[in-house]
Order: structure tokens, then sequence, then C-alpha cells
């Protein structure tokens, strides 16, 4: 692929993976907010005891419709650049809170990325057949620490799978030590971070290009789902919002004029409800898969590296990686030996 084409690839990616959820959003909170300015207009008429005029507004909107539509499509452009550059974390810790809870199996305890670091449990396993974890325990364990990307049992989720190459590529190890050896060999928590995966990611756009291709996809499908998760979660707090107001709105109007009649006052709850179960439905499918993509692109990212350098002779991709031993100062190294 040509820088060029590159450029114009990322570009592309970036543009439509911030318009979408933009759009997305605007496209669902215009009708709720304009429902609710319908019913204020009406409301105003309504204490006044006058008829609400619509003819000169609408002349208005008819004549200004082009910038209308300009200034919402730069509206949901901002919106959604928003949303595509937030931290996953939050969708992927509640799909892991789904996952958890749902586990029945505890022999595949040992084969997730996020795992309790006493297993089996001192007070026992649970019923054949019952869930693993306690919604609480799913909780702790989705939002904890270990939760956080790339995740602390990352080494032995590719262990479990016959994944031993990319396995040795991990520097961070959380199951506990069983010999004093093992104990002298293990690395320091602290050295998980989401710059071990980022590393790579730099370091192949220069030395394997032309597979990155695949890697930037990878990462806009999953910004893709997160974006529009939190497009939905604001949809959904827009909507209890807008449904206050109007019900503030209804209380100001029937204590000035009476109990309203024009169906604007009560058509609010009704469309308010809609967008809010519509966009709680478009999270349930991300909330089962967004998790499983993102260690997906993990592994990807490992398993292209280590290609790289094992079979195209790039080794050094795979030097000084985050969290490997001899990237800490001496003094550190001694300390973390005598730990």
């Amino acid at each position: 692929m040509s820088p060029a084409s590159a450029i114009v690839r990322e570009f592309l990616v970036d543009f439509l993976g911030s318009l979408v959820p933009g759009f997305f959003f605007v496209s669902l909170a215009a009708p709720l907010v304009l429902a609710l300015c319908l019913t204020y207009w009406n409301a105003m008429a309504a204490i006044a005891g006058v008829p609400a005029d619509y003819g000169s507004t609408l002349e208005v909107i008819r004549t200004f419709r082009i910038e209308v539509v300009c200034t919402l499509l730069v509206l949901a452009y901002v919106l959604g650049t928003i949303f595509h550059h937030r931290d996953p974390k939050e969708p992927d810790q509640e799909s892991a809170e789904y996952i958890l809870r749902r586990l029945t199996e505890p022999s595949e305890v040992h084969r997730l990325v996020i795992q309790p670091e006493e297993w089996p449990p001192a007070s026992g396993l649970p019923p054949r057949g019952k869930p693993v974890f306690s919604p609480e325990e799913a909780h702790r364990l989705a939002t904890g620490e270990g939760a956080q990307y790339p995740y602390s049992h990352l080494k032995e989720y590719l262990i479990s799978r016959g994944l031993y190459e990319l396995a040795e590529l991990v520097k961070w190890e959380w199951a506990p030590a069983v010999t004093p050896a093992e104990k002298e060999a293990r690395t320091a928590k602290d050295l998980r971070s989401k710059m071990f995966i980022n590393v790579l990611k730099i370091r192949l756009q220069y030395e394997a290009p032309e597979k990155c291709g695949i890697i930037i996809r990878n990462e806009a499908h999953i910004r893709m789902m997160s974006s529009v998760w939190f497009a939905c979660k604001a949809l959904q707090r827009l909507s209890g919002a807008v449904t206050a107001i109007a019900a503030l709105v209804l209380l100001a109007v029937t204590w000035k004029a009476g109990p309203p009649r024009l169906p604007s006052f009560w058509s609010i709850p009704a469309l308010a409800a809609l967008v809010w179960l519509f966009g709680k439905l478009v999270q349930l499918p991300i909330r089962k898969f967004i998790h499983y993509q993102r260690i997906r692109e993990i592994v990807f990212v490992l398993e292209t590296a280590w290609f790289a350098a094992k079979s195209r002779g790039r080794e050094s991709v795979l030097r000084c990686l985050p969290g490997d031993r001899q990237n800490l100062p001496s003094t550190k190294r001694a300390d973390s030996a005598n730990a």
C-alpha cells in the first residue's frame, strides 16, 4: 500500500468512524428535542390563552433548510468525534462482566484473560451448572485492576490455547509464584500497560506496513462499536432529561391553565421510551462480543509481530518491549530480583 493510499484510508476510517455514530445520535436525538420544543411552544400558548402560530416558524425553517442540514451534519461529526475517541474501557468492562456472570464451568476460568488471584476459592467451587461468579464478584473482577487492557491474565489465556510463542512476549504474570525461582523471575504487575500493544502497532507500521491494514480495520471495528455504545448511552440519558423537562412543563401548564388537551404533551414520554428502548437494544449485542473483539485484536497484533520478527527477520519489532526486565533501571532490577 502506497503512503498516499494509506493516508486516504486512515482519513476515511477516522472520518466515517466519527460521522456514523454522530449521525446515529443526532437522527434520534433531533425528534426528541423538536418534540420538547413543540411542547414548550404549546405550553406558552396555553398559559397565555392564545392559539399557537406555526406558520411563520415553518416558513423560517423552509428558508434556512440548507443551513439547518449543514448544522446538523457538523453537529453529528463533532459529537461523533467525541464518541469515537472515548476510551472503550467502559463497554469492554460491561461486556466482560456479562461474560463472567454467565460462566457456569469452573474449568474454563483458567482460559479467561480476567481471573481471580485465588482460584479455586477457599470457600470451594459452586454447584455444577450454577454461575461460577456471583454478580458482585463478576462486577468486581470486570471493573478491577486486572480488567485493564491488555488484561491481567493474558499470558495464561495464551498458554491455555497453546500459543506458547505469543505467551513468551507477555512480560507480566499475575498467577501466584510456586517456587522461589519463579518468584525471582516474576515481573511486577504494574508493568502491564496498554503501551505494550501500542508500541507493537507503531513498530509494525515501520517494519511490516503491508500487514497494518487489517490491524487498523480491527481497531476501527472496536472504535465503531464503542462509539455507538456511547451514543446509545447518551440517548438514554437524553430521553430521561427530555421526559423530566416535559413533566415540569406539563405541571406548569396544569397549574396555570388546567390539564392540557394537546397530544404533544403526552407524546413525549412515549417517544422518549421508544428511543431509550432502541438504544438499549443496540447496546445488547455490543455488550455480548466487544470484549472478545478486543482480545482478538491483541492476539492478531502479537501474532503479526511474532511472524514479522521470526519469519521476516525483523527482530527489532520484539526488542525492548514495555514490561521487559531489560528496560528496568539496574536498581529496580535488583529490587525486583530480591522481592
